[in-house]
Order: C-alpha cells, then structure tokens, then sequence
C-alpha cells in the first residue's frame, strides 16, 4: 500500500472512532441503547488505537504500550464499581479526560513551539484552559453525589462546609 493511501485509510479510520464516540454518547443517554453505546464506543476506542499504531510517523510503541498498560490498571478497577457509584466515576473518568487534553496541549506547545502560529497558539490555548476547567469542573460532582459526605457547621451561619479539600 502506498503511503497516501494508507494515509487515506488512517484519517478515514479517525473520522470512522470519531463518529462511533458521538454515537455512543447518544446511546448512553438512554438505558434501552446504553449497552450498544458502550459497545460502539469500544470498537470506537479500538479503530482510533489501531489506526495510530499503523501511522508512519510513530516510530516507537513503547509509550503506547505503557499508557495502554496504566489505563488498563486503572480502568478495571474502575469498572467493576458498584452500579451506585456510576455517576461518581463518570464524573472521574471525564475529568481525567479532560485533564488528558490539558495536557496534551501543553505537549503541543513544547513540541512546537518555534514553528506554531497565531492560529496555532490560540488553539492550543484554548484546549489547556477548556481541558482544565472541565477537569475542575467535572472533579466536583463526586464530593456532591456522595450520600456519606458528613459536613461540618461553617462560622457563617446557615452555611457548611465539605470535609473534601478544594480540589476534590
């Protein structure tokens, strides 16, 4: 296969995930089509690595393969919580990705930060503060949905205040 072409099929693989997410985010909105969302989503994740694995511009998998290992360690776990702390680890499981995207904007700018336009550094710019403050804003649902978060009286009265710290 020539190099265009399967550049070709690797964006067309993206294009392909990208849907399969929108998809599965829609289907997730309903208990009668959640387990097809979470299915597609799946095969959505899975058409994204596999079309990065086969992108001539990664040389090394070595760092693939160790994200790949920590979200495994981390997502199992995860997954097997009981069905009364779904909305706790949605809750996580979307501030840690917004936080991701934070992040890898602020590799994109130390990647390219001699070569990067206008355009460029206003994009990025808006994918760390978006990313962080969805991270921010998505880590406070789990300190609210908590049945067990005991409050303390707060020296203004009529108010409390969570034992949880502010980043929490």
């Amino acid at each position: 296969m020539n190099p265009a072409s399967l550049q070709q099929l690797i964006d067309f693989s993206y294009i392909a995930a990208v849907i399969g997410f929108i998809l599965a985010l829609k289907w997730l909105n309903s208990p009668v089509s959640a387990m097809r969302g979470v299915l597609i989503g799946e095969i959505a994740s899975a058409v994204a690595v596999v079309a990065t694995l086969f992108d001539p511009q990664v040389t090394h998998y070595k760092w693939i393969i160790v994200a790949l290992i920590i979200g495994a360690g981390v997502g199992v776990p995860l997954g097997m919580v009981k069905m009364t702390a779904v909305p706790q680890r949605t809750a996580l499981s979307h501030a840690f990705g917004a936080m991701s995207a934070a992040l890898i904007g602020v590799a994109e700018y130390f990647v390219g930060t001699p070569h990067i336009s206008k355009f460029q550094m206003g994009e990025i710019g808006l994918e760390v503060v978006i990313g962080s403050l969805t991270s921010r804003a998505a880590s406070l649902p789990p300190a609210s949905f908590r049945k067990s978060c005991r409050s303390a009286p707060s020296p203004i009265e009529g108010k409390t205040s969570s034992v949880f710290p502010p980043w929490a």
